[in-house]
């Protein structure tokens, strides 16, 4: 399937950031003017029918402004409808290297992800897998009716999380669903050899309704597509 775009939308400073106000004598904070450019956006990679359920792929993407980066993220998806969903199952569970992830997808709804030294995709014969490439730590984590994923930057190379992040979830069910989806980012603009550092949180905005959520409809696919998840 084509990539479906769930949201996209400008990076603001969190409203509720404790320390937004308080430089330090190393780090001072970026204003709302210099982060104005920063983005974020999700889209549906790919929605498969499986036997007990359904498969999803997202991809979320950060943005961040001109000579920036992006040194943690929080990604959260929250069940809206039906309000028992549960997620049988995620993945990265937690991943801790820089090569190409292999997510797989078995008829028990469970997820993995292996590590390969490749980036792009792979034919196998009339199976292809999808591989996502990582720059940084991630981590899943599950909870009722809910699954968050945290990215972290390498300490040792410090080029930011990645432009890209791709996430997997299963859930029991193949009607459409409703989830909401949030994220928080840490954004750095470095100064001269580590020194003058500008930092800053950034929520994808604010919604009177829904707060920092922003809710969104996974519709299972009307012919059967087995084409992103590689099978055992």
């Amino acid at each position: 399937m084509s990539e479906t775009l769930l949201l996209d939308a400008p990076l603001v400073p969190d409203p509720d950031e404790a320390f937004e106000l308080s430089d330090t004598e190393t780090t001072a904070f970026l204003t709302d003017d210099e982060v104005k450019d920063a983005r974020f956006n999700v889209k549906v990679v790919s929605v498969e029918r499986v036997a007990d359920g359904l498969a999803v792929a997202l991809k979320a993407g950060f943005d961040p402004m001109p000579r920036s980066r992006f040194t943690y993220a929080r990604v959260s998806i929250r069940a809206i409808r039906p309000d028992d969903l549960e997620f049988v199952d995620f993945a990265p569970k937690e991943i801790r290297d820089s090569k190409a992830i292999k997510m797989t997808v078995t008829k028990a709804l469970s997820l993995s992800a292996e590590g390969e030294g490749v980036k792009g995709e792979v034919a196998l014969g009339d199976r292809t897998a999808e591989y996502a490439y990582y720059d940084c730590i991630a981590r899943g984590m599950a909870s009722s009716g809910s699954v968050r994923w945290t990215f972290e930057e390498n300490e040792v190379i410090r080029n930011g999380i990645g432009t890209h992040q791709v996430m997997s979830f299963t859930v029991p069910m193949q009607t459409p669903f409703d989830i909401s989806v949030q994220t928080t980012c840490n954004v750095i603009r470095p100064g001269i050899a580590g020194l003058g550092d500008k930092i800053r949180t950034l929520v994808f905005g604010h919604d009177a309704s829904h707060g920092r959520a922003r809710p969104a409809t996974i519709s299972p696919p009307e012919k059967v597509s087995r084409g992103w998840f590689r099978r055992l």
